[in-house]
């Protein structure tokens, strides 16, 4: 099988402990996954999209919105969401992921295509635009970005760790050793707003979206920036 150099890997499940089933809650007229997916998909730098979700019976459902989207589909470990990663990784035969959250209703196709493109241009092991993070002095409206790092450099991890944690959320062992190279993306002052978050954790996340997208006008495509000049003057 030909090797895929830059695929979108979709963390998915239905069994979120604060929020279950999130993924299928509506912001305006579309569910979550639904502005997940389509968002995604604008992005021009991506090799393909794979929806990394579990074994779980209920999970079974996620199969219709990769067939609807006719985008790929995985089932894998429930908990060890590494092995998952590197499992979807092996049998698609990709070189580089970009790791999305399944939470991140308005991930931004631009942020990708920069995350992609910065990363082709810069040695570095893990490159981010995600999340701020104050150790990289990053700061960043949550929600837009995304991870992107090579299977190879996954795989060798999944082989030093059995941390509970770093099985859990996959990337945590790079940001926990100091001998990596990790890099931001460099990002637009209109998204330097770290005390934003568009993550939908809770229910108190989906209210506040819902109230953002109807007091703006905001569509499942609308640009990151309009969604972010909004976020900056939404209360609720």
């Amino acid at each position: 099988m030909k090797k895929s150099n830059y695929v979108a890997v979709i963390q998915i499940r239905m069994g979120s402990k604060r929020l279950k089933k999130k993924s299928l809650a509506y912001i305006g007229n579309y569910k979550i996954i639904d502005w997940v997916i389509r968002r995604t998909k604008i992005s021009k730098s991506l090799d393909d999209i794979i929806l990394a979700t579990t074994n779980k019976p209920e999970d079974k459902i996620f199969k219709k919105y990769a067939k609807k989207y006719k985008i790929k589909i995985f089932f894998g470990s429930e908990r060890n969401v590494l092995k998952r990663y590197c499992d979807v990784a092996r049998k698609y035969s990709v070189k580089n992921i970009v790791r999305i959250c399944a939470d991140n209703p308005f991930i931004s196709p631009d942020f990708i295509n920069k995350l992609i493109s910065f990363y082709k241009r810069n040695k570095c092991d893990l490159a981010f635009n995600h999340v701020s993070k104050r150790k990289y002095n990053f700061k960043c409206i949550n929600g837009f970005g995304a991870e992107i790092f090579s299977t190879k450099m996954l795989n060798e991890i999944s082989l030093k760790t059995k941390n509970k944690n770093d099985l859990e959320h996959v990337t945590k062992y790079f940001y926990r050793k100091n001998f990596f190279k990790i890099k931001p993306v460099p990002i637009k002052k209109i998204y330097s707003f770290p005390k934003i978050n568009l993550d939908v954790d809770t229910k108190k996340n989906l209210l506040f979206l819902n109230s953002l997208i109807k007091k703006n006008n905001i569509k499942i495509y609308s640009k990151s920036e309009k969604i972010a000049k909004s976020a900056r003057n939404v209360k609720i």
